[in-house]
């Protein structure tokens, strides 16, 4: 069946497989809680890392982290997969809303990727795209879109070689804590 439905069709298992984002349910959190298919990040924590969720069952993935509060006003929020401490790349900016300021955020051969800021009053939030994490044949990619503490961010980048399937990823703040925000991870659909 094709969308648009009508009202009266059925849809079958195979119709509700063949298209658009699929909730994932991580198998576990590091430094974080699990409700169903929800992460709560902990409490003062530095990190907080999903396990479980990248497979073969789908290429790509997009994470949505929202409503995190900082320890400080604005720290950097730092994305890596598995365990993967090397071998990051690429580059974006950050724009402050109240000025023509710009700032040019990259990665060559680095510990992991930027996405964005964490601040107080959980105004940071972030949507987050990785592309082919659990495949050997293409290098995992990522791009991140993230608002809060007064600025605008966007980031794209590649984990140089293919050679490993990552299950799990980590949101780090590059200084101080993180408490609180939910993040929901959706595989796109191979169809």
């Amino acid at each position: 069946m094709t969308y648009p439905y009508s009202s009266g069709d059925v849809v079958t298992a195979t119709d509700m497989n063949s298209g658009g984002l699929h909730l994932i349910t991580p198998s576990s959190v590091t430094n974080g809680t699990l409700s169903g298919a929800t992460v709560t990040i902990g409490s003062a924590v530095s990190s907080v890392t999903v396990n479980g969720v990248f497979s073969a069952d789908f290429d790509h993935y997009q994470v949505v982290c929202a409503g995190a509060d900082s320890s400080s006003s604005v720290t950097n929020c730092l994305v890596s997969v598995g365990s993967k401490t090397t071998g990051y790349y690429g580059a974006g900016t950050r724009v402050y809303y109240t000025s023509s300021v710009v700032t040019v955020m990259n990665r060559n051969n680095g510990a992991d990727w930027y996405a964005g800021e964490f601040t107080t009053n959980k105004a940071g939030h972030r949507t987050l795209a990785f592309y082919y994490p659990y495949s050997t044949s293409y290098p995992v990619s990522f791009q991140a879109q993230g608002v809060g503490g007064g600025y605008s961010t966007w980031f794209m980048g590649d984990g140089g070689s293919a050679t490993t399937s990552y299950t799990s990823f980590t949101l780090a703040a590059s200084s101080g804590t993180i408490t609180g925000g939910t993040i929901r991870v959706y595989g796109y659909s191979n169809g």
